[in-house]
């Protein structure tokens, strides 16, 4: 993946799901070159607005120990619930650019509506 490629994919990303805080990802050069883009774009940027917006919402970027690549168990364990959801939502079937986008679109809400959490099945117990 280029950086380029990746730099419109964070972009879709932060159009469905707002702008983040923190990103943590591996240490693939796409994605450091893409934070080192990302801090000269809002260098060049000089407007007095857009300049407010970063300060307030910068975005930090930590990649996780290089030769520790357990560390990002966590969010592979995600990447490999949506794997599990798309083969069983597709199997061997073949689809158009549209009908693969609504499929994409419906596992991306599915894996993201469950509980972030064990939800227990007793009503007395706390909310976490």
């Amino acid at each position: 993946m280029t950086t380029d490629t990746f730099l419109l994919a964070f972009r879709r990303f932060i159009a469905r799901r707002g702008l983040c805080s923190l990103v943590i990802s591996d240490n693939a050069r796409t994605f450091k070159h893409a934070e080192l883009e990302l801090q000269q774009m809002w260098k060049v940027l000089n407007h007095a607005d857009v300049k407010n917006f970063y300060s307030a919402h910068s975005i930090k970027w930590n990649y996780i120990i290089e030769r520790a690549v357990w560390w990002g168990g966590f969010y592979e364990r995600m990447v490999r619930s949506v794997k599990v959801a798309l083969r069983k939502t597709l199997g061997k079937s073949s689809l158009t650019t549209e009908q693969l986008s609504t499929v994409l679109t419906d596992n991306e809400g599915m894996i993201n509506s469950r509980p972030i959490t064990y939800v227990g099945g007793e009503t007395e117990e706390p909310i976490p």
